[in-house]
């Protein structure tokens, strides 16, 4: 029997991204693109608890012939918006049932130590995994371990003569041999990290990591569809759409149908869960416009004859907004030190948008869209990026950004000031109106340009076909008359 630990990196989508907004206890994640639909996380809170975002299932079968499970240990770890309701482990001890995988997450900041243990906890072997990252506060990696009968055949002679010679029953059960050796592996540096030569019952996680042990109800078949299952959808809008977590294994398929009247829009999943291997799960959307209520229509097909097979659907449900937001209560001196952060989704290169009232790498989310009207400037918020790039508002400083910027200074972090030549200063909108002799080339900007003074307007005094001549008097007696012209 082998034993693997699968180290699971987290897979890449739409690049999307996670910004911060921190106003004393409280955090405000802000995400877009497909980073929605991620495990989102507070770094380095290691106790996620109370931290779920709503998901909205949609549970109102009408025909429903899948079968519930809470057994999702032939999966590899979950790591998209389902992981936020997975509970932390209260014991670093997880029971071991033969030929099942257990896959769980793990916050670490150092390496991390692996125990098997016999029934007893006596016998034990230890096994170390280094940290990809070391960093002062713990990072969420995923893991996978399961175990697999690896039987082999031995057979001397021609095979044909020994098939004459007994039956292939008794064949098999005198030269079946099964390896009972357990291996732990890293797959995805497909290296074998330790063979240990017995029966292991308990595997202990470390010291004092924070575990999520992946354990949900989902629906499952086994069998093909003799008729559609189906969901009532109430409409709720003009644009419908629906998203779903869907797993297949090969050479089936699966029929997704949302219907209205005669408006119909199908999808169909083909099957890409491997043999032997750890099964996933693959989100999907279907969408369209319905001016009634509809049904959302499931079934199942293999591409042979066949009856058998395997399907599961989760997590149906409204699509999540483009831009969702997650606000959670933190002590003051964790809150500012914190960090949204996501696990399955590869980010941009987020950037501190540098335009009055918006955040976001092309600046295009505004800051009453995710904070309220209230505060159309994101008024004394800390803005910072997944990377933590950090910057205070527009018109405030200093390490919780509620200092306002001092006479002249203005912009984020107070950091662009407007000079001597303006004559009135925003700390949010910089200059907005120069001293007399000086104007702006833009809104905002310094007034260092100085103008001429005149007494009098310039007077025509001729023009020709191809010329004009124009007098301008540039004397000026600042004692006698004060100037009216720039």
């Amino acid at each position: 029997m082998w034993l693997y630990l699968c180290y699971i990196l987290t897979r890449t989508f739409i690049l999307a991204e996670v910004i911060t907004l921190i106003k004393n206890d409280n955090v405000t994640c802000v995400l877009t693109g497909d980073s929605v639909y991620s495990g989102l996380y507070i770094s380095p809170l290691e106790d996620q608890k109370g931290f779920n975002r709503s998901q909205n299932q949609l549970n109102s079968w009408v025909n429903d012939d899948w079968l519930i499970s809470n057994n999702i240990s032939q999966y590899r770890p979950i790591t998209d918006i389902r992981w936020e309701s997975l509970e932390i482990s209260k014991s670093s001890f997880i029971l071991l049932q033969n030929n099942s995988a257990v896959t769980f997450s793990v916050c670490h900041k150092n390496d991390l130590v692996f125990k098997l243990f016999d029934v007893d906890k006596k016998d034990e072997r230890s096994f170390k995994v280094k940290s990809r990252i070391h960093q002062p506060f713990c990072n969420w990696s995923h893991y996978a371990l399961y175990t697999r009968i690896m039987q082999s055949v031995t057979v001397s002679g021609s095979l044909g003569e020994l098939l004459k010679k007994m039956p292939i029953e008794k064949l098999k059960k005198e030269n079946e041999k099964t390896k009972k050796d357990y291996q732990l592996w890293n797959l995805y540096d497909n290296k074998l990290i330790k063979t240990v030569h017995f029966t292991p019952k308990w595997l202990r996680i470390g010291e004092r990591e924070a575990v999520k042990i992946v354990k949900h109800k989902y629906r499952y078949s086994n069998r093909t569809s003799e008729n559609y299952s189906y969901l009532d959808i109430p409409r709720l809008s003009k644009h419908l759409c629906i998203s779903m977590f869907i797993s297949v294994d090969m050479d089936c398929y699966l029929n997704v149908t949302l219907t209205s009247g005669n408006e119909t829009v199908n999808q169909t999943v083909t099957g890409f869960n491997e043999e032997n291997s750890l099964k996933e799960w693959k989100k999907i959307k279907i969408k369209n416009n319905f001016a009634e209520n509809a049904k959302l229509m499931f079934f199942r097909g293999h591409s042979s004859d066949r009856k058998e097979g395997y399907w599961a659907v989760d997590n149906i449900a409204f699509c999540r907004p483009s831009v969702d937001t997650k606000n959670i209560i933190l002590p003051t001196n964790i809150s500012y030190s914190s960090r949204c952060k996501v696990l399955d989704t590869k980010l941009a290169d987020t950037k501190i948008c540098k335009k009055r009232g918006y955040i976001g790498n092309n600046c295009n989310i505004s800051c009453s869209q995710v904070l309220g009207k209230s505060y159309p400037n994101c008024e004394t918020y800390k803005i910072c990026t997944e990377n933590f790039n950090c910057s205070c508002a527009w018109g405030y400083e200093g390490e919780f950004c509620n200092k306002t910027c001092d006479s002249g200074g203005w912009g984020m972090n107070c950091s662009l000031n407007c000079g001597a030549n303006c004559k009135t200063c925003s700390k949010i909108k910089g200059c907005t109106e120069c001293k007399k002799k000086f104007f702006q080339d833009y809104p905002g900007y310094r007034c260092n340009e100085t103008l001429t003074v005149l007494v009098r307007p310039p007077v025509l005094t001729s023009i020709t076909e191809h010329s004009l001549t124009v007098f301008v008097d540039m004397t000026y007696d600042q004692s006698a008359k004060k100037p009216e012209y720039y």
